[in-house]
């Protein structure tokens, strides 16, 4: 400990000591104004006693209530008021007992009710404090043990959603339906003389849909599962949930969007990419021409 720690902690038992004498002698001289004054309005020798008690003690009671550290707000302002005004009502007894006995004036009336009024009075205001000084206490137990609380929970372990993994195998275009029935069978891939490239798709004009149009290519392939279960879907098995969804008007599905299939399906991000490459570009790109057959038309009116 340093000299200058040393020093303080002498000043403050000092000052303490000092605040302590003063307090004391206060409280003897009010006392005795209080008594006289409490037998001048008809107290009697041990009742008159309570007049002072119920003031300068409740006076003392407040003013530690106030400077207590562990003390809400509320509770501060509530005792800093209870102990100005019974300060305030001490200093008028006392005035008041010196200038009737001074002058040997008649106590008058409203000072018998008054001084009559302050013992109950002091009494619900010393119950008020302490019910403010529990419900304090009771605040700041609950502040101690909600932290405690809410570590001993444990949260629920987050498991990662299940993503289905496509078969290996060369994705085709689902032919689209034309007339009273449609071929739900895969159209086989031609062999063109071009390279396979990636199949780039501008993006629909939309709200919130920039962060799902990457380029995937139709040729791209998932790797095929180690053991696929009961519940593996492939690629066929998608491509006819997207159609039956696409057509009924109880499911809401974005096919330009691949984040909307993947929801609606409930499959992998790369297969509902493809998807929904698959999906526009059969919107957008026509069948290739069947040829058709010619053949000569004899003119009007020729015999063969």
């Amino acid at each position: 400990m340093t000299e200058r720690s040393r020093t303080r902690g002498w000043y403050h038992v000092w000052l303490r000591i000092g605040i302590a004498v003063i307090a004391a002698s206060a409280i003897a001289a009010s006392a005795e104004a209080l008594y006289s004054l409490a037998r001048r309005t008809g107290y009697g020798t041990w009742t008159a006693a309570s007049l002072p008690v119920a003031l300068d003690v409740m006076a003392a009671v407040a003013a530690l209530a106030w400077l207590a550290p562990v003390a809400a707000r509320r509770c501060r302002g509530y005792a800093r008021g209870l102990c100005l005004v019974a300060v305030c009502l001490a200093i008028a007894g006392n005035a008041g007992h010196k200038s009737m006995a001074l002058y040997a004036v008649d106590t008058p009336w409203p000072v018998v009710v008054s001084v009559a009024a302050i013992p109950p009075a002091a009494l619900a205001a010393a119950v008020h404090l302490a019910v403010l000084l529990a419900a304090d206490a009771d605040h700041r137990e609950a502040d101690r043990t909600r932290p405690e609380a809410a570590a001993s929970i444990e949260p629920d372990p987050i498991e990662p959603e299940p993503v289905d993994a496509g078969e290996v195998e060369s994705p085709s275009i689902a032919p689209t339906s034309t007339g009273a029935a449609a071929s739900t069978a895969p159209a086989e891939r031609q062999p063109t003389d071009t390279t396979d490239r990636a199949v780039s798709v501008p993006a629909v004009a939309g709200v919130g849909r920039g962060g799902d149009r990457r380029e995937s290519s139709p040729t791209e392939a998932e790797p095929a599962p180690a053991s696929a279960g009961p519940g593996y879907r492939s690629i066929e098995d998608l491509r006819a949930e997207l159609a039956a969804a696409i057509a009924s008007p109880a499911v809401e599905v974005d096919p330009s969007s691949a984040e909307s299939i993947r929801r609606a399906l409930r499959c992998g991000p790369q297969r509902a990419r493809q998807l929904r490459d698959e999906h526009t570009t059969t919107a957008v790109e026509p069948d290739p021409p069947s040829p058709i057959e010619t053949r000569s038309l004899a003119p009007i009116g020729t015999s063969h």
